[in-house]
């Protein structure tokens, strides 16, 4: 199987409206490759232009020695789950997973083969009789996938099949398509907005905003050494908490006159530039109650402003200085008859952002994503 390359590729719609810029990317096969952003973000557009569904306005689309973007879509080997099924209501599913085989001609026991392995690896052999308004939503979307598993192509393109599902019949559907992918083992792009599917179904993430890259990187390594500011509060929920700072030496002076030491990789990336403004950021599960087990924790003063218990755990809302931060975690933060309490603050764990760029300090210079071709890792 040959890799995926996406060179410098753009779409612009009429009325220079720019979906997609400058997008540059190998995905060697296979690996199941998530574009997540927000709404608008572009990564659909990306989506339809690989599977032929729109043009590109500069760029190009290669699958191994295959430039897709220069054939008809129905030639590209390409198989499409939408965000809705798209099932013919007078078929059985029998007929739905076979449909798009008969249209090009392919031998009844071929099609019987294909369908009866799909049927069984989605548990669906005893619902082949039944027609769409007799099936459940998580049970219709598994025949939209079903669809796609027959045809055996070189790709698969998921477009946002989810959203439609109540949360726990999403949560199922995620662990169908990732033991369908690690059984399958063909390269897959899947868009999605949900940072839970975009974290749980990939192997490589690719995180886009108003058309651009801003990372592209395994999902822990996003999570955890965010690029900017914005994969920062993209990723994670509750959301990173931030803070606006100055660089003063080996540390960074937050709201309120707090000062905060700095990790060595980052002091010394911040030392060439004193006095900069900064953000700095804050995983919620990093704030805690007591020092504990940390050992290089730095003590703060807050207020509890509201307590959210969950079950498993509590989510703790802070005012910290003059910023409102977020805790996770297992243990209660206590106050003083003052209403004060005590947070201490994991300073290994600790983000630090340039204000003007938004960048991480001590992150590589430039966003992995469009000046060249960015493999996806491994």
């Amino acid at each position: 199987m040959s890799d995926l390359v996406f060179t410098h590729v753009r779409k612009e719609f009429d009325g220079g409206v720019v979906a997609v810029e400058d997008f540059s990317l190998v995905v060697p096969n296979p690996r199941m490759v998530v574009l997540v952003g927000p709404s608008g973000c572009g990564k659909t557009t990306l989506l339809r232009m690989i599977a032929g569904l729109e043009t590109l306005t500069s760029g190009s689309i290669h699958l191994g020695e295959v430039r897709l973007d220069t054939i008809a879509p129905r030639d590209r080997d390409i198989a499409m789950v939408f965000q809705s099924y798209a099932l013919y209501p007078h078929m059985t599913v029998a007929e739905n997973l076979g449909f798009g085989l008969r249209i090009r001609k392919t031998s009844r026991a071929e099609i019987d083969r294909r369908v009866s392995e799909a049927a069984r690896t989605l548990e669906l052999d005893s619902l082949l009789a039944r027609k769409p308004a007799q099936l459940s939503g998580g049970q219709r979307q598994r025949v939209a996938l079903g669809r796609a598993i027959v045809r055996e192509p070189r790709v698969f393109l998921y477009d946002e099949p989810l959203s439609n599902l109540d949360a726990r019949l999403r949560t199922d559907m995620r662990a169908t398509i990732r033991r369908l992918y690690d059984r399958l083992r063909t390269t897959s792009i899947y868009v999605t907005h949900d940072q839970v599917e975009a974290m749980t179904i990939g192997d490589v993430l690719v995180v886009m905003n108003k058309g651009r890259v801003h990372q592209v990187g395994s999902p822990e390594a996003c999570y955890r050494e965010p690029a900017d500011t914005f994969v920062a509060s993209f990723l994670g929920s509750p959301a990173m908490n931030f803070a606006d700072g100055r660089i003063d030496g080996d540390a960074v002076v937050i709201d309120g006159g707090t000062r905060l030491g700095l990790p060595r990789a980052v002091a010394l990336a911040a030392s060439s530039r004193p006095g900069v403004e900064v953000r700095v950021g804050v995983r919620p599960e990093d704030l805690r109650p007591g020092s504990g087990e940390v050992a290089n924790a730095a003590p703060l003063s807050g207020t509890v402003a509201l307590r959210e218990p969950l079950g498993h755990e509590t989510l703790t809302h802070l005012r910290v200085g003059g910023a409102d931060w977020v805790a996770r975690g297992t243990r209660e933060f206590s106050q003083d008859p003052a209403g004060r309490t005590p947070v201490f603050l994991d300073l290994d764990r600790m983000h630090i952002f340039w204000k003007d760029s938004g960048r991480r300090v001590g992150s590589a210079g430039e966003p992995a994503t469009a000046r060249g071709s960015t493999e996806a890792p491994a």
